[in-house]
């Protein structure tokens, strides 16, 4: 880093540049990346289980705790 790259000049507006990456990673989306990421995988599955309970009616709470009851049964471990 040079010197005068160092800090902003007085007055002068800092600036940031961000690239951002967006991943899909809900059910059926990505599937090479779901096939190559064990942890992405599971998580889109929890995500996705308490989604269809809420859907169906099922209170978040009791959405939430069935889903995990069931991954823990079926060892996905989101």
């Amino acid at each position: 880093m040079k010197k005068e790259n160092a800090a902003p000049a007085a007055g002068a507006q800092p600036e940031l540049e961000l690239k951002v990456r967006f991943l899909n990673i809900n059910e059926g989306q990505n599937q090479e990346l779901m096939e190559r990421c064990r942890s992405l995988r599971e998580y889109s599955e929890f995500v996705s289980r308490i989604r269809k309970y809420a859907a169906e009616g099922t209170g978040i709470e009791e959405a939430v705790d069935r889903t995990v009851t069931e991954c823990i049964a079926e060892g996905i471990r989101a």
